[in-house]
């Protein structure tokens, strides 16, 4: 939703004739600054905390609970109401249709073998590569957005994703990948960042050493700060202090720091290089890969929201 949507997702969204939000406040990025609500829907929201009602959307119908109490109760409901069902409505076919064809476009998508890497066949790649058993921790930058889309990015496991909250501090997902290996050690963990979120807290990689979390860092390498450039650029036509004329050596930090390291700017690069840091992870060492990537490309849904929020 909001920020985040893609073709298929907005046009599900825009058809809905009922919203039930579950522990959602649907602020800026998620609702479109409040402008991405389906035309003449119904509005349920279901929060455990009171203060939460009328907050940011005025709702037909407030239910006051636990989400995991009222979605049980809802479910057992709906299961009783569809027994009368003999085969699936033809709105659930349309909508496993349009995802089964959306997956092929992205498929495709990702294959682009074009200088510089897109980060979208780097986020792709690593969703294959590292499979089930793993959580994604996200971080905050244009380029690790990609990592928020799905189907680049499938989460395919119970907790298998740790999102920042809204507007994170950037640096949160490169720390916050440490926490998630010490409290589930059993599970892969990657985190997506930009080389900037990186290097705000990149001082706790011997952290991970340290206490034995091997994590895989992903760097998406723009040499900058790549979304507050692209509004720059939308807006004056330049950019200023957001490009990084002096960056540090990622794989001589990471060998610095006991750790994997690799630099890839090269498409047919990209799933060898991941493979290599999977295993260094199984055999207890963190690996940070940075990838050179195109500053340019940034996901459909960031530029609509530019576009329809705020006229950029």
């Amino acid at each position: 939703v909001g920020l985040y949507r893609t073709d298929v997702g907005k046009r599900v969204f825009e058809e809905a004739d009922l919203l039930i939000n579950v522990g959602s406040r649907f602020e800026e990025f998620q609702s479109g600054a409040w402008k991405y609500f389906p035309q003449n829907a119904k509005y349920v929201q279901i929060d455990v905390d009171y203060f939460e009602m009328d907050k940011n959307w005025f709702q037909d119908i407030f239910v006051l609970g636990d989400a995991k109490i009222v979605l049980k109760e809802l479910v057992e409901y709906a299961s009783f109401r569809l027994k009368s069902f003999s085969k699936k409505s033809s709105r659930i076919e349309e909508i496993e249709r349009a995802k089964r064809e959306y997956e092929e476009i992205v498929e495709n998508e990702c294959k682009d073998d074009t200088i510089p890497i897109k980060t979208k066949k780097v986020v792709r790649e690593a969703n294959k590569v590292f499979g089930r058993g793993t959580i994604l921790v996200n971080e905050n930058g244009m380029q690790d957005l990609w990592s928020y889309y799905f189907p680049y990015y499938k989460v395919l496991d119970v907790l298998g994703c740790i999102p920042p909250a809204e507007q994170t501090c950037m640096g949160f997902g490169v720390v916050g990948a440490i926490g998630a290996k010490i409290a589930m050690p059993s599970m892969k963990v990657l985190c997506t960042t930009g080389d900037g979120a990186f290097q705000m807290y990149s001082q706790d990689v011997p952290t991970a050493v340290q206490y034995n979390a091997p994590v895989t860092w992903i760097i998406l390498d723009n040499f900058g700060y790549g979304w507050p450039k692209w509004i720059q650029k939308k807006l004056f036509g330049r950019a200023t202090a957001v490009d990084f004329k002096v960056q540090p050596d990622f794989v001589k930090f990471a060998e610095a720091n006991k750790c994997y390291g690799e630099r890839i700017d090269r498409p047919n690069e990209v799933k060898g290089a991941l493979e290599r840091a999977l295993k260094a992870n199984m055999d207890g060492v963190p690996a940070i890969l940075d990838f050179i990537i195109d500053p340019e490309d940034c996901p459909q849904g960031f530029k609509e929201f530019y576009r329809d929020v705020y006229g950029i």
